[in-house]
């Protein structure tokens, strides 16, 4: 037992002996080895948003339920592990389009005739092109979980989208994050290199108005305007260019168009209807009506006593509709107003314009986002056959179908020959020329708004007649 004790301990010493002589070298490396950890490298050193854009589209997932395996990893080992599928996610797209609707009464019609317009260009194109639309109500989270399916999930090109000014915000809000190029069919939305409106042109409406005005010398202008109207950005902002252009605003008065008394009294007081401040004139009047009474054998009416209109200014632009200028024109006729030009807006377009005195619309004009309806892409052959004259317009409708065929129109070209790039796309789209009866060859975009041009029309033998 002892002997067999004492060559094991024997065996024992022999082996460390062996373990540190050159030859069992090997036998140590393998007891000492260890797997080398793969070194990676933080994205985030060469791409400074890296963590910050990682962050962000694992939100995005999140909120589109889009369960991809590299999106449970915290932010660092997607700059690390999976940087490249997060850039393909930012930049490229499965040209695709996402079209954001608001859902309600007030937006029906809207949506119907824009969507309308998108129908119009593919079937008269033929397109494949792919819609993806997402109905949204006001609430901020029903927005941010459309928004986010589409671009997670979808991996959509490009948005098109309207609705009221708080959805259009919110959207905006991811659309800057994002980098996601939009198209807005709003007035009022605010404009970036990747974020486009779709909009009639105000800037070229009031060019337009600016330029026919100055042909007809007009250098003192009266402007009546409903309250409605009185804060309108866009009336204020005609406002503004008239002035710069120095064209004097010698009354800018503010009626409430539901009573015929507060028509009167505006224009009783730019026709300076006052027999204080112009008593000489009026006494004069009063003493010339009271001979024909006495004449004629009756008693002096005070009512038949009043004095004409009185004008200080060149025209009057009255930025309202047909019926309230109708009004107007009965108040001119009855207060003996010259026949000085009277402007409108596109809410003269009216086959029932020239239903009253004609006299005073003569040297009338008025302006339009769309000349002849009859030559817009939109419309059909039936509503060509029905629209006989000028005046016969399909008004706001027809805009709005403008707006879903050349929304439609865009993004479909600009997704074909992007090649699956977001930022190819956005100038592809900055750069387009559209070549129609509508547009004439013109830049579709002019500092990132759509060039839609305006029109002048004025009246000649009782017709609505285009102004060159």
């Amino acid at each position: 037992m002892i002997c067999k004790r004492f060559l094991l301990t024997i065996l024992f010493f022999s082996f460390l002996s062996c373990a540190s002589s050159p030859g069992g070298d090997h036998i140590v490396t393998k007891i000492k080895e260890k797997k080398p950890v793969e070194k990676m490298v933080l994205n985030e050193k060469l791409d400074p948003g890296c963590l910050q854009q990682a962050k962000l589209y694992k939100f995005l997932a999140k909120e589109a339920q889009y369960k991809k395996d590299w999106f449970q990893y915290h932010s660092k080992v997607i700059c690390q592990k999976y940087y490249s599928q997060l850039k393909s996610l930012e930049q490229n797209h499965a040209n695709k389009v996402g079209v954001i609707i608001q859902e309600g009464k007030e937006f029906l019609l809207k949506n119907k005739l824009i969507l309308k317009g998108i129908l119009k260009y593919r079937s008269q194109t033929q397109s494949d092109q792919r819609y993806i639309i997402k109905k949204v109500s006001a609430d901020p989270s029903s927005v941010k979980k459309a928004f986010a399916e589409l671009v997670v999930k979808q991996k959509v090109g490009l948005i098109i989208t309207w609705g009221s000014q708080k959805v259009v915000n919110y959207i905006s809000k991811w659309q800057e994050l994002t980098n996601i190029p939009t198209l807005v069919l709003e007035g009022q939305a605010q404009t970036s290199e990747t974020r486009l409106k779709l909009f009639p042109n105000r800037k070229n409406y009031i060019a337009q108005m600016l330029k026919k005005i100055k042909q007809k010398k007009i250098k003192r202008l009266a402007i009546l305007k409903p309250l409605h109207y009185k804060k309108a950005p866009f009336l204020l902002d005609i406002e503004k260019h008239l002035k710069q252009n120095g064209i004097e605003i010698v009354f800018n008065e503010v009626y409430d168009s539901n009573t015929f008394e507060s028509l009167d009294r505006t224009c009783r007081k730019i026709f300076n209807i006052n027999r204080y401040k112009r008593r000489e004139e009026y006494m004069k009047i009063r003493k010339e009506e009271m001979s024909k009474a006495k004449e004629a054998g009756f008693a002096l009416n005070e009512k038949l006593v009043f004095l004409p209109a009185e004008i200080s200014y060149d025209a009057i632009f009255i930025p309202d509709n047909v019926k309230i200028v109708h009004h107007f024109i009965k108040l001119f006729d009855y207060y003996k107003m010259p026949k000085i030009p009277l402007i409108g807006t596109y809410e003269w377009r009216s086959k029932d314009l020239l239903k009253t005195n004609s006299e005073y619309l003569s040297n009338a004009i008025f302006f339009d986002f769309v000349g002849d309806y009859s030559k817009t892409p939109v419309i059909s052959s039936l509503e060509k056959q029905k629209t006989q004259t000028l005046e016969e317009g399909l008004g706001i409708e027809n805009d709005y179908r403008l707006m879903g065929y050349y929304a439609a129109l865009l993004s479909s070209n600009a997704i074909k020959k992007s090649q699956q790039n977001k930022k190819k796309l956005v100038e592809i789209m900055s750069q387009m020329k559209i070549n129609d009866r509508f547009l004439n060859s013109n830049k579709a975009f002019k500092q990132n708004e759509f060039n839609w041009p305006s029109f002048a029309f004025g009246i000649k033998n009782e017709r609505v007649v285009f102004l060159e």
